[in-house]
């Protein structure tokens, strides 16, 4: 949304606050100012000069040498290739050294051969408006005069405009109320505690004429027509077309700028008919029908389904409602009877159109966050009046009709003061409270100390429930200054163990809290964390297609996955009933990064379809591919069942439970190849599976092998935890890794490394490790060659807005002071 700082000052006196202020101001309270839009260019060495000679290029038809007056006996030769200049004209000329709001820099040069000490310059090139046509043309000027002074003077709303500064405001969806200039310098006003100046509009006195509109479908619920006689359209005024402009529309004519000028103002979506080229001189509101079309304004083709709300005529469609009006009946030049539409849509009919039809428009979009009924009179009278400001003669108002019946404001709504307070951590009164709501135009009735009763504006959609009223208190209060306070709070939902009869004794059932069961799955991630393993998070959906590719058989209840009603995406329409799916699509991630090992647990809830409904179970997924970690005492090597084994034995020693393992019965773990696969057993149950994915599978997901994977049920087993662990968030730049060899002496160690690394650590050094120790040809007796592999990485890398990646001068300079000291200090040399 782009406001224009002239146009706020029209409802607040913004005189004193620097732009900044305004922008962190308006930040604050959730309207986020992504960018400040100010003119380019300087108009200081730009000034009025009069043509006193003009004449042809002596090698350039389209040229005219000019000699023009800078004032009392300053006089220079210009070259102008502009169509409308002549002697006897006053028009701006910027001076050599001049930079110009078009970014072209004026300099004292030659022009096919003739000296030129300037330019002539047009609006365009001024930056005033579009205009490239010719020279700009000025009255009452004075030769030598600053154009900035004369602009002032002659032409103050067209300099206004020029020094005018453009906020990009960022508004999330439920705030359509702030996308208008009024609903900004709402919160303005309230945020530097000024007056909001709101304006006040009257209908004229309509004749009789006979005007038919009619409402046949709920998907409007108001609809304003009036019938308009007697309309110029012309080219928009100056001031009309820059404002416009500035909110980022393109100028068409006087009509439908104006309505486009009130959109922009009040945040009401208006459109104009040509009512003489309307069939039957009617609108009805009403559905699309089977087989109709539509050709909107910018003259693209639609085919129209049935659930398409549309403004018709008698025989057809002439607007899509709430998005875009018709090529039929737009308005041009030869208009004469204007049909202004002012209504209040459905947000769900206008969003599900526009998308349809892929036509998003500043209308569709303020209706999809919601229009005020209440609202249309206003936004209409103020179109009325613009309309006759841009024409000299009079506008007759034939007809008004409004049809529709407006929705009973929203019922009164208890803010608990205690509630409030305790939600946001403030200490606030109910006086304090009311204060702030009433200064964003929140009406306020006080019942006691404790409450107060509220009712929403009814320009505000997304203000309900008492929490909605508690987050508006919070947000005019400022949320810099929430104090910061830890979250307390006790779980007391129970969670049944069980632990599985042992040889001699009977099975244990115990009851937990759920504090206890939040500390057990932090232990396992703890111990899984130390098996080299990283934690993976993932959605708790997957796709058709992947879960097709597990491949179970119809009989096995994990085979239907609950589907969702309305998912996200079709990637993410089913419940999964495995981890296998996220686990997966993370080793193909990995693989197309050019990592060269995956190594990723999760422990998460999967659904599965039984006879008494959607039962949730907390599962733990393991998968390996790839090289295991690399070490200097061992060679590289990849990943085998045996290492995913290994983790499982340590997950079954720590639980303190004896787990067994045992082929895989046909058909229950399709996803695994037959050969590399066992089932997890605890007595007589099975935990799960382990072994390595089907290549079957592995191609479907785009993935390549082989890929180790278990998935073990928790509900048995999981126990006892241990405190909660401190997390670093993930780096989101790259670092840089230099390896390098140093021969040392025979009875040099590793500890005598890592002992001076430290000490002589730079800042950018994240981590360092040794990977291979050689003795042998080429290396003298009594030496040997200890290889090292050294990972640099900016110390804020997790930081999005303060970290950065580090330049190779700055790897290689870190680098090379590290590796001078650890020769000196240990009388290395480099290899």
């Amino acid at each position: 949304m782009r406001i224009s700082l002239n146009w706020l000052r029209q409802f607040v006196d913004l005189r004193g606050h620097s732009v900044e202020e305004l922008a962190s101001g308006l930040t604050a309270r959730g309207l986020e100012v992504e960018a400040i839009e100010r003119a380019e260019g300087s108009l200081d060495s730009v000034f009025v000069v009069e043509v006193l000679e003009c004449r042809q290029h002596p090698k350039a038809e389209r040229l005219h040498l000019c000699e023009v007056a800078l004032g009392e006996g300053l006089r220079r030769r210009i070259v102008c290739g502009a169509p409308n200049v002549r002697e006897g004209l006053f028009v701006p000329c910027a001076l050599p050294g001049a930079k110009l709001p078009n970014g072209v820099s004026v300099e004292e040069t030659s022009i096919r051969g003739e000296a030129s000490a300037g330019m002539l310059c047009s609006e365009a090139e001024l930056g005033l408006s579009e205009d490239a046509s010719g020279l700009m043309l000025l009255q009452s000027a004075r030769a030598g005069e600053p154009l900035s002074a004369y602009l002032q003077r002659e032409l103050p709303q067209l300099w206004e405009a020029r020094e005018d500064v453009i906020l990009e405001i960022g508004l999330t969806p439920n705030r359509g109320d702030c996308l208008s200039h009024l609903g900004v310098a709402r919160e303005l006003a309230a945020v530097l505690g000024l007056e909001l100046r709101t304006p006040h509009y009257a209908l004229p006195e309509a004749l009789a004429a006979p005007l038919e509109i009619r409402i046949e479908d709920t998907g409007c619920e108001r609809y304003l027509g009036v019938l308009l006689e007697g309309v110029e359209v012309l080219p928009s005024p100056a001031w009309l077309a820059r404002a416009v402009e500035a909110a980022g529309a393109r100028s068409v004519n006087n009509v439908v700028d104006v309505t486009n000028f009130v959109l922009f103002e009040l945040g009401h979506p208006q459109h104009a008919f040509d009512f003489d080229r309307l069939q039957g001189e009617q609108l009805i509101v009403r559905r699309a029908k089977a087989g109709e079309s539509f050709e909107a304004i910018d003259h693209s083709h639609h085919e129209l389904c049935e659930s398409d709300l549309v403004i018709a005529d008698a025989q057809r469609p002439v607007a899509l409602a709430g998005v875009m009006g018709g090529a039929q009946t737009e308005i041009s030049e030869q208009t004469r009877r204007v049909l202004l539409e002012c209504a209040a849509f459905e947000q769900r009919s206008v969003r599900l159109s526009a998308r349809r039809h892929g036509l998003h428009s500043e209308s569709s979009h303020r209706f999809e966050r919601g229009v005020d009924a209440h609202g249309l009179e206003r936004a209409t009278a103020r179109t009325l009046e613009l309309l006759q400001r841009t024409q000299t003669k009079p506008i007759r108002v034939l007809a008004m009709r409004a049809v529709g019946e407006l929705r009973p404001e929203p019922a009164p709504v208890i803010l608990r003061v205690e509630r409030c307070n305790s939600i946001t951590g403030l200490q606030l009164s109910a006086a304090q409270m009311a204060e702030l709501l009433e200064g964003i135009e929140i009406p306020v009735q006080r019942l006691d100390e404790g409450r107060l009763e509220l009712r929403a504006p009814t320009f505000r959609f997304d203000l309900e429930r008492e929490i909605d009223f508690i987050e508006e208190v919070v947000r005019c209060y400022g949320m810099d200054r929430v104090p910061e306070a830890n979250p307390v709070g006790a779980l007391g939902v129970e969670h049944v163990l069980r632990k599985a009869a042992v040889p001699g004794k009977p099975a244990v059932e115990a009851t937990v809290l759920g504090r206890a069961r939040l500390e057990a799955e932090t232990r396992v991630r703890h111990l899984l964390c130390d098996a080299g393993l990283h934690e993976a998070i993932h959605l708790s959906f997957c796709s058709p297609k992947q879960h097709a590719a597990l491949g179970f058989d119809a009989s096995d209840e994990r085979a239907q996955a609950w589907r969702i009603v309305n998912p996200m995406a079709q990637e993410q329409s089913l419940m999964r009933v495995s981890l296998l799916p996220g686990m997966l699509a993370a080793v193909g991630r990995n693989q197309a990064r050019g990592n060269r090992s995956v190594g990723l647990f999760e422990l998460a809830s999967v659904f599965v379809r039984t006879a008494q409904g959607l039962e949730e179970r907390l599962h733990l997924g393991l998968v390996l591919w790839g090289e295991s970690c690399r070490h200097w005492s061992s060679p590289a090597r990849s990943y085998d069942v045996f290492d995913l084994k290994g983790i499982v034995e340590e997950l079954s020693s720590w639980s303190g439970t004896s787990w067994s393992y045992a082929c895989a019965e046909a058909g229950c773990y399709p996803y695994l190849h037959p050969g590399v696969a066992r089932a997890i057993m605890l007595g007589g149950h099975q935990l799960g599976a382990m072994g390595e994915v089907h290549p079957r599978v592995l191609t479907d997901f785009d993935v390549q092998g082989p890929v180790f994977v278990a998935e073990i049920d928790t509900r048995q087993w999981l126990g006892v935890a241990r405190p909660a662990p401190l997390l670093r968030a993930l780096p989101r730049f790259p670092g840089a890794s230099r390896d390098v060899a140093l021969l040392l002496d025979e009875e040099r160690g590793v500890a005598d490394l890592a002992a001076l690394i430290e000490r002589e650590r730079p800042a950018l050094l994240e981590s360092w490790e040794v990977f291979d120790v050689y003795r042998g040809e080429g290396v003298a007796e009594g030496k040997k060659s200890i290889a090292l592999s050294f990972v640099y990485r900016d110390p804020a890398a997790s930081d999005a807005e303060k970290g950065r990646t580090l330049t190779d001068a700055e790897v290689t300079a870190a680098h090379d002071v590290l590796l001078m000291q650890l020769c000196a200090g240990l009388d290395a040399k480099p290899r």
